[in-house]
């Protein structure tokens, strides 16, 4: 799973002498939060809108002219120059993971040179959806297990019968177990087996 998969492109971009006020109101056209700064097709800022509205909160209580002033400042100068970026073959956790530490919610993505898209947290959020077939019908199974090398053989116990659409695991270090979600569609086996410690069952 990469990020050309699930970014959004072709990328929405500005100029670093374009002022913030018409920034802003590209941003509210468009429906997004950030635009990378591009000059001479190469990258060199990005400028949010939490960027413009900070700007344009230090103008409050100016006067009309030095407000008019205010909106006229150039993207250039509340943008955040070289900003970290991934590229569309990097995977798609590589880029969550890096979101994660920048402590950012978006980054440009770039391919030699060329800003072709950005992938946002909303974006992880519709990809995580999707992979998980949140929005399909089916029941999820919660099934813990105290090793990983024993998951395939709970899943199995399980599912027998039905069809797995999704599985995530996580390890739990209040119970030190592993934890499998699956989320499976069809009828169970009718003469499954019941564990002693049944897996917890979802509809949602």
């Amino acid at each position: 799973m990469y990020v050309r998969n699930w970014m959004t492109g072709p990328a929405l971009t500005v100029a670093p002498g374009v002022n913030i006020e018409e920034a802003r109101g590209l941003m509210e056209k468009k429906k997004v939060r950030r635009l990378p700064v591009v000059q001479a097709d190469r990258l060199v800022g990005i400028v949010t809108r939490s960027d413009i509205e900070a700007q344009l909160g230090r103008a409050r209580g100016l006067t009309l002219r030095e407000l008019y002033r205010a909106l006229d400042t150039r993207v250039e100068e509340v943008m955040t120059p070289d900003p970290v970026t991934v590229r569309p073959d990097d995977i798609f956790e590589h880029a969550a993971g890096v979101m994660r530490e920048q402590r950012v919610s978006g980054l440009p993505v770039v391919d030699s040179g060329k800003v072709v898209g950005v992938i946002t947290e909303s974006d992880m959020f519709r990809a995580i959806t999707e992979l998980l077939g949140l929005n399909e019908e089916g029941e999820r199974l919660v099934v813990p297990v105290t090793s990983p090398e024993g998951l395939l053989e709970a899943l199995k116990r399980f599912s027998k019968g039905l069809g797995v659409r999704a599985l995530v695991t996580y390890h739990d270090p209040q119970t030190r177990r592993w934890i499998a979600v699956v989320r499976v569609f069809g009828r169970p086996t009718a003469n499954r087996k019941r564990s002693r410690r049944p897996a917890a069952v979802s509809r949602k």
